[in-house]
């Protein structure tokens, strides 16, 4: 299990809203009420080298969750700085065979 993994189960589990940060900058929010995760970074949206989003959302159902759709978020964070990203809604679900493939072949985090 990937350090990503850990990190998704631990906030999904919680019963309170998590926020962490990922060493490369990226910054995890979860809203343990709407059962929403929104990741984000400052003043710029994801990372598309290597595609950030898709590797969110990989290791989202590696860890044996679904997503919804990506929806792109805009949130002013204080009065100098604005984070851009994508959030998610979260649900329960067995990992699929196509997800336990890609976690034997490795993880980028």
């Amino acid at each position: 299990m990937s350090a990503l993994q850990t990190i998704l189960i631990e906030m999904f589990t919680s019963e309170k809203d998590v926020t962490k940060y990922l060493t490369g900058g990226a910054r995890l929010e979860w809203d343990a009420l709407d059962k929403t995760l929104t990741a984000t970074r400052v003043n710029a949206g994801l990372q598309t080298m290597p595609n950030e989003q898709s590797t969110f959302e990989r290791e989202i159902r590696i860890a044996g969750y679904k997503h919804g759709e990506g929806a792109p978020v805009s949130l002013r964070s204080d009065a100098l700085n604005d984070r851009f990203g994508v959030r998610w809604t979260i649900t329960k679900a067995a990992p699929s065979k196509k997800a336990l493939k890609a976690e034997a072949q490795g993880s980028l985090f």
